[in-house]
């Protein structure tokens, strides 16, 4: 690998008579290497003790060229492009799952093109015109967008798909075993042509499908969700070793509540 262009502006600071004075601030950073970049700038404080971090940075990938490198020995293929963008300003101990409310994160993933196929592990992946991204914070969500992408998971799964999105949104709290409310969550997909093949028989296809569903709390209780669903396709279908379903021109929606009538039982009603 070469290395074009490297820079680092970076002051790390430690005074042991100050507790977390512990600190390193990153002016900037520019690498330039055969297939890698990377650029962005940050500072991390309190790093003994509680450590804050606020970074920004953004990179990308040649896997065409590093594969030239790496793996011309390997009968691995990997080609294509990716880049990658991380924003963020949050405390070490809030990166989990149960506290990631109280942070401000950003991740962006794109690709143009990408393949990778692994034939011994037979694990193939092809994607065009894809982007990822996530972000965490008082709302956490998660959104995906592809022209096309055709997978391979060894035996037990084969999906493609065209025209694709998908996201999803939720209140924090949900992540958090908040139990004193119900916290609104949110999610969609849609796809031009979806075809999923498992091993077990079952094949589930759809054309121009739209679906969404979501869970908020009832306007007269905070405690009581309130279910919507709606999906559409041109064509819908779902078949396994035995049963078959096919529908043409589906327009399905479904709005529902759930109250609590004794300790023992819930009763989903159904408008």
């Amino acid at each position: 690998m070469k290395v074009e262009n490297i820079g680092l502006d970076a002051l790390l600071s430690y005074d042991p008579y100050i507790i977390d004075s512990t600190s390193v601030n990153i002016n900037y950073i520019d690498i330039d290497a055969t297939g890698i970049t990377l650029k962005g700038k940050g500072s991390a404080t309190n790093l003994i003790n509680d450590p804050y971090f606020d970074l920004g940075f953004s990179g990308s990938v040649d896997l065409t060229k590093l594969s030239g490198l790496f793996l011309k020995d390997s009968s691995m293929i990997a080609q294509g492009d990716l880049s990658l963008t991380l924003d963020g300003k949050f405390k070490g101990r809030d990166i989990s799952l149960e506290t990631i409310g109280n942070t401000q994160i950003y991740g962006e993933l794109e690709t143009n093109n990408l393949l990778v196929d692994i034939p011994q592990d037979s694990i193939y992946t092809k994607l065009e015109n894809v982007k990822f991204s996530a972000q965490g914070s008082e709302n956490i969500g998660a959104s995906f967008e592809a022209d096309s992408a055709d997978i391979t998971y060894k035996d037990i799964a084969q999906v493609s798909i065209s025209k694709a999105r998908a996201s999803i949104k939720s209140a924090a709290e949900n992540l958090s075993n908040d139990t004193t409310a119900i916290h609104p969550l949110a999610g969609n997909i849609g796809a031009q042509r979806l075809r999923v093949k498992l091993s077990d028989s079952t094949r589930i296809y759809a054309s121009a499908l739209s679906a969404r569903a979501s869970m908020l709390p009832s306007q007269k209780d905070s405690l009581t969700p309130v279910y919507l669903f709606s999906t559409s396709a041109k064509r819908l279908g779902y078949r396994d070793s035995e049963n078959i379903l096919s529908i043409r021109d589906a327009n399905i929606r479904f709005n529902g509540k759930r109250r609590e009538t004794d300790t023992t039982a819930n009763v989903i009603s159904v408008d």
